[in-house]
């Protein structure tokens, strides 16, 4: 899927008052089903008194108004997103880049889906955040931009498509070569760490690009 699966350490307590990544898109659901759209949800979180006038979404293409991240200790990149080059943020919502609507409403969706599996409807495993089956489904988070480029198929029409064939041709390549159980295997990075959080700890609750290697 093509959003992000999760925001930067420690945006669960600081933006939606609650506890770990299942219980932060769990309110990110409820507060786009009450707002209506992602923008409109964008604009209620920015609007929180306790932000005054600082919240973490951003609109334009401006770099002055960075005091949210300095106070609350929100980082602006994801520890994934320092490895990708030209990676757009998850609070980017300006012109241009539809990432942070995206994740908006992807991890509404994604909240969506985990509550049909947790009544039984469905069953598959979000990586990295919980243990994969082997023989099971799996969402994973994939950027098109980070495969190369698509070869030419007079099928493909428009830009999703030739997205989704990027994606598809770099997972057929990565089963083929045998290299694809690696690719669930995230290496520890020493940039963008988060002082006396575990490694894995951090990237299970932020995420990371599938196939980013």
């Amino acid at each position: 899927m093509d959003f992000g699966f999760g925001l930067p350490w420690g945006s669960d307590e600081a933006i939606f008052g609650v506890k770990g990544w299942r219980e932060m898109i769990r309110q990110i659901g409820k507060e786009y089903a009450a707002a209506g759209t992602a923008r409109a949800m964008a604009h209620t979180i920015n609007a929180l008194p306790k932000f005054k006038g600082h919240g973490p979404y951003r609109f334009n293409e401006g770099r002055t108004d960075y005091r949210f991240y300095l106070d609350h200790g929100i980082a602006y990149y994801r520890l994934t997103e320092l490895a990708a080059p030209q990676a757009i943020s998850q609070w980017h919502l300006g012109s241009g880049s539809t990432v942070g609507f995206s994740t908006i409403t992807g991890l509404s969706a994604l909240d969506y889906l985990i509550a049909l599996r947790e009544s039984g409807k469905l069953n598959f495993s979000v990586w990295p955040f919980e243990p994969i089956d082997p023989d099971g489904h799996v969402l994973v988070e994939s950027y098109p931009a980070i495969c190369p480029t698509c070869a030419n198929n007079s099928q493909v029409r428009g830009k999703d498509e030739r997205d989704a064939w990027k994606v598809l041709q770099c997972l057929v390549k990565a089963t083929e070569s045998s290299e694809i159980g690696k690719w669930f295997d995230v290496l520890s990075r020493p940039f963008g760490r988060i002082e006396n959080v575990d490694f894995t700890k951090q990237i299970r609750f932020e995420g990371s690009i599938f196939g980013l290697r």
